[in-house]
């Protein structure tokens, strides 16, 4: 939807799980040592200041990133996941304080030069900020496009690779979208790795997508994790996020959910 900017939510407990999946997700593919070709769908502006009036306005990355890094920045048992994506980070904010990335600069920042990246966004402010973003990457496209149509060239091509797929839900056709835009991609791309983002709402429309992901399996892979991290109770009555999902399609064999659920559930 063209209204909605990520500026508001960046570095939520969302955020947190997605871009641990995403920095797992990308260190899986480079062990295959192949040329990567990546697709975000919906990248945002790529590099959020925390600081600035709309990040204050609800101030989610407190309970997000900000308390997952205060837990887990000098624990003894951080995997390999942990430790790039709390120092890509804090390299981040070496020279000023209060920057977050998104999954494009991630995603940017973990490619070599002979890997590809392609980032779709719609909304003209938010494409201007990842354009002055991920300007130094020379290996990235932008496109004022759908990314799922994109999506489909790509699967088309059968690379070495994978896509984010992280919309904003707003509308709720979004949700019949993105799974059968996979479904197709998927029988275009069996090997393709999918990470699809879906929130938890009381509404209780993400109901429909899970059981829709989980039918694939005997169509196209039996590689499909469905993981889902419960920050509060369901059915407390507060308005909201109160929990996030990811499905991960062809994807690494691990889980954030105990991590998460531990360090930013809410009290």
């Amino acid at each position: 939807m063209l209204s909605y900017q990520h500026i508001y939510h960046a570095g939520n407990a969302a955020d947190v799980q997605k871009h641990l999946w995403l920095v797992s997700s990308l260190q899986f593919l480079k062990k295959q040592k192949r040329p990567v070709t990546w697709l975000d769908t919906h990248a945002g502006r790529g590099l959020y200041d925390l600081s600035c009036k709309e990040a204050q306005r609800l101030g989610e990355y407190k309970t997000g990133f900000r308390t997952y890094r205060d837990k887990r920045q000098h624990a003894k048992e951080l995997d390999d996941a942990e430790k790039t994506y709390l120092k890509l980070v804090a390299d981040l904010n070496q020279k000023r304080r209060g920057l977050y990335p998104g999954s494009a600069l991630i995603t940017a920042q973990l490619l070599d030069k002979s890997d590809k990246l392609a980032l779709c966004e719609l909304h003209k402010g938010e494409i201007e900020h990842l354009k002055k973003a991920l300007a130094p990457y020379k290996n990235t496209k932008i496109h004022k496009q759908s990314g799922y149509d994109l999506l489909s060239d790509i699967a088309r091509q059968a690379p070495s690779g994978g896509v984010l797929i992280d919309p904003s839900y707003e509308v709720k056709s979004e949700y019949e979208q993105v799974l059968q835009s996979v479904t197709n991609a998927l029988a275009l791309w069996p090997t393709g790795l999918f990470l699809i983002w879906y929130p938890l709402l009381p509404a209780g429309h993400h109901m429909d997508i899970v059981k829709g992901f989980q039918s694939l399996k005997t169509s196209y892979t039996q590689n499909i994790q469905i993981e889902e991290c419960q920050l509060r109770p369901a059915g407390s009555g507060e308005r909201g996020l109160y929990g996030t999902g990811m499905i991960i399609i062809n994807g690494p064999k691990t889980s954030f959910r105990p991590l998460l659920e531990t360090t930013l559930a809410f009290k």
